[in-house]
């Protein structure tokens, strides 16, 4: 007895219920909105920033930075750690 069944990948075996593709165009839709990819590029630019403020050897330089970080922290929290 051998097993015909193919693969979805084969173009055999279909998802029963939809909404697995409605989650994953869903997930897509947030991986590629213009908000997260702010948040990616401000959640970069705190990173970078971290590492000025570490080995930054300027007092100017260091609080140049650090209100640009703390600018950048309140656009990417909205004020609060917890949205992080």
């Amino acid at each position: 007895m051998s097993n015909n069944k193919k693969s979805p990948r084969d173009g055999g075996l279909k998802a029963k219920s939809g909404g697995g593709s409605q989650q994953k165009n869903f997930a897509l839709s947030l991986y590629f909105s213009p908000e997260s990819n702010q948040r990616q590029t401000l959640r970069a630019r705190l990173e970078q920033l971290d590492e000025v403020l570490q080995t930054c050897q300027s007092d100017d330089v260091w609080i140049d930075a650090y209100e640009e970080w703390l600018e950048v922290h309140e656009q990417l929290t909205g004020g609060s750690d917890e949205n992080l």
